[in-house]
């Protein structure tokens, strides 16, 4: 009976596959054609338009490489400002570390240098394998109204300028990149510009081989073309005035959206057949890259794709019909089965027997899946255990590491009548790279506060050698830019190629003068009379950047009953859950709000609170939070 069943079930199942074979048949002559059409054209837009995007993604990627290179160089100019002889080695670095920049300019304001006179311009150039200086300004080179320097300023901001003709060799293209320098107050004093010359350009576009008699061409802001197969055309002509252009009512629209910087495709006629345009912008520089293509060239496999999707779907139904009996009655059997293991195996048990299969097909593929996943299962869960006692294990190292760490940092606090000491860390991780430390002798208190670039535990291996090196400095020398420069000069030859913030001050404890050197750190507060001001500091490099760097010490005194707050970056970049900062304005007003009568681990726990709270919701710490007070 159940025989009866099957059998009678596959020969109608079989039946209604061969009708429906019939229909879908007659229906894949009517549209074998028109598929393959659809599917060469949407493979020939495709391909087109991943070569134009790759082409505008190099173009990109060479612009934004020199955008960047200029930007990076900002803080030399800045650094060596007050050294204009010293610009030329900037402009220098620039050439020799982008082989795409011919020229490089620093062009400063009217004056800005009183004994250099009305001009000054630092212009180095690439003169075959060597870099050469010429000068630049003057009557007869009046650069003050020239594009490259005045489009920044109109714009107040970076911009292209161009192309051009290059007026010395004339027979070459350049574009300049213009920077605007600003000074602290946001005011430009110079203009940094670029000249970069187009023929990399020429020769990528060039290079794009998309369909035979297809070409590639690069327009510009207003239409002018920048690259293009007939070189006559450039900077003669333009997208609206060349011939077969000037009259085509289509594809002076492809223009206009071309320089409306927008990305697309467009199948018109031009030049007497139909063509296919496709373009997409490159915004940094306001370019337009453009692939013109005729449509027979792209199209021409679109009838063999027709004829053999049509073969391999006649061929398939075919089959199907022929198999549908007898692969219906053999593969039901083995699928209730697997069905069955499915169902122990999602229950827990992992060891249940499999169908045996002999044949070698999907069936054998579907046993040994399962039988796969009844294997990894079991080491899956095995190795989770692993993995666990793993992390567990790591867990209590760095535990171990933390305590470690924290017992280094002092916990103990003097005593003395004379002055008032506390200080507070609180570690992003498990260790952190914030330290502190102080010691007293000959009446004198030696502090320390720094913050070692990063956290984690490199982070914490630099902080306990900077922190050793100081005990055993400050025993030794009481001139706070000596101690800073030899720890600077200890960590260069560890060459740990980690930067440390510091400020390190040396209180002495009758006088209350204050003398202390900066090396890139957060400058301190001074809380008393009811105030909270900062105290200014020289804005001396990290240690652990320059080897020899000049280090400056500063003076300062701090009055009875006053109190000098230390801290790291950590205090004023805490952010809440809306991303803002806790800011230094924030710090200013909390310690400000602290009395006179309020002792120094007072001042530490309530700034620490307020940022704590301000802290409260966000996802992390993202900082070692760290405080020094020292109350006199």
């Amino acid at each position: 009976m159940k025989t009866a069943v099957t059998q009678s079930f596959s020969k109608r199942l079989s039946l209604y596959i061969s009708l429906l074979a019939g229909v879908l048949f007659a229906v894949l002559i009517v549209l074998g054609k028109y598929i393959g059409d659809k599917w060469e054209r949407q493979d020939a837009v495709m391909h087109a338009q991943e070569q134009v995007l790759d082409v505008n993604q190099e173009i990109n990627y060479t612009l934004a490489a020199i955008e960047t290179s200029l930007m990076n160089m900002q803080w030399a100019v800045e650094l060596f400002k007050n050294q204009p002889d010293s610009m030329r080695a900037i402009t220098h670095r620039l050439i020799e570390t982008n082989s795409y920049i011919q020229n490089a300019v620093i062009a400063f304001e009217p004056n800005f240098y009183p004994q250099k006179g009305r001009y000054f311009a630092v212009c180095s150039f690439r003169d075959g394998g060597e870099v050469r200086d010429k000068p630049l300004g003057g009557a007869n080179y009046d650069y003050f109204h020239l594009p490259w320097y005045q489009e920044p300023l109109k714009r107040n901001d970076d911009v292209w300028i161009g192309p051009y003709l290059d007026t010395d060799s004339k027979d070459d293209m350049l574009t300049s990149y213009s920077l605007p320098l600003r000074d602290s107050s946001g005011h430009i004093y110079a203009v940094f510009s670029a000249d970069v010359s187009l023929q990399w350009l020429t020769q990528l576009v060039n290079n794009v081989k998309l369909y035979d008699h297809a070409y590639c061409m690069v327009l510009g802001p207003a239409g002018e073309f920048i690259v293009h197969p007939d070189s006559s055309q450039v900077f003669h002509e333009t997208f609206f005035t060349a011939p077969h252009i000037v009259d085509n009512a289509e594809m002076q629209a492809v223009g206009r959206e071309m320089i409306a910087q927008h990305s697309g495709y467009s199948l018109l006629h031009y030049q007497g057949e139909d063509c296919f345009v496709f373009y997409d912008p490159i915004p940094a520089s306001g370019w337009s890259t453009a692939i013109v293509c005729p449509k027979d060239a792209a199209m021409h496999h679109s009838t063999t794709i027709a004829l053999w999707l049509v073969l391999a779907l006649l061929l398939g139904l075919v089959t199907l019909v022929t198999l549908c009996y007898w692969l219906l009655r053999r593969l039901t059997r083995p699928l209730v089965a697997f069905s069955q293991a499915a169902q122990q195996i999602a229950s827990g048990d992992f060891n249940t027997p499999l169908p045996v299969i002999q044949s070698n097909d999907e069936m054998k593929t579907l046993h040994d899946s399962f039988d796969h996943m009844q294997h990894s299962l079991v080491s899956y869960i095995e190795d989770l255990k692993d993995a666990t006692i793993k992390q567990e294990r790591m867990q209590g190292e760095l535990r171990v590491a933390h305590d470690i760490q924290m017992g280094m940092v002092p916990k103990a606090f003097p005593q003395r009548a004379d002055v008032d000491i506390y200080a507070a860390m609180t570690p992003a991780r498990e260790v952190g790279g914030d330290l502190y430390d102080f010691l007293i002798h000959d009446e004198k208190l030696f502090f320390i506060i720094g913050d070692v670039a990063g956290n984690g535990v490199p982070a914490a291996l630099v902080m306990t050698v900077v922190k050793t090196l100081f005990h055993t400095l400050a025993d030794k020398i009481d001139d706070v830019a000596l101690i800073v420069t030899d720890l600077n000069h200890a960590l260069m030859q560890d060459h740990t190629d980690m930067f440390v913030t510091l400020l390190v001050g040396i209180v002495d404890l009758q006088s209350g003068q204050v003398s202390y050197c900066n090396a890139g750190h957060c400058p301190p507060l001074v809380i008393g009379d009811g105030a909270a001001i900062w105290l200014p500091v020289v804005p001396n490099l990290p240690i652990g950047i320059v080897a020899d760097y000049a280090y400056q010490a500063q003076t300062a005194t701090l009055s009875l009953h006053s109190t000098l707050l230390l801290y790291t970056d950590g205090i004023t970049e805490a952010q809440n859950q809306r991303g803002e900062f806790y800011g230094e304005q924030r710090l200013i007003d909390t310690a400000a709000q602290l009395a006179d009568d309020k002792s120094a681990r007072q001042i530490v726990d309530a700034v620490t609170a307020s940022a704590q709270c301000f802290m409260q919701g966000s996802a992390q710490q993202h900082d070692d939070l760290t405080l020094l007070a020292i109350k006199r």
